[in-house]
């Protein structure tokens, strides 16, 4: 949860013009912290989960949408960059949830 977290924080930081994006990371969600422990230890110790199920697509999703900002930004779009971002926080919301859910259901 904390990796995922701090993933917003680096993306602000990029469209502010003060951070840089690792795109292998950033671009694909089994790269990414989460995604490496979501392909490995997760699925398969709590794969059986409805939470752990449902978790794959919103991931994905956010990873496609950074890559959809990143490439914005870089095409000097920050309009669009912006205008993306804004969906960022529901995604990110749903994510935190499912993995709580995860959490709980995994106790």
């Amino acid at each position: 949860k904390a990796a995922h977290l701090a993933w917003k924080g680096k993306l602000l930081s990029f469209l502010d013009g003060v951070g840089s994006i690792d795109e292998r990371v950033a671009f694909s969600h089994h790269e990414c912290g989460l995604g490496k422990w979501y392909d490995s230890v997760g699925l398969q110790k709590l794969g059986h989960l409805p939470a752990m199920q449902e978790l794959e697509k919103p991931h994905r999703e956010l990873h496609d949408l950074i890559r959809n900002i990143v490439e914005s930004k870089r095409e000097g779009d920050r309009d669009k960059a912006e205008k993306l971002l804004e969906q960022v926080e529901p995604l990110s919301k749903r994510i935190v949830a499912l993995i709580e859910n995860i959490e709980a259901q995994a106790s």
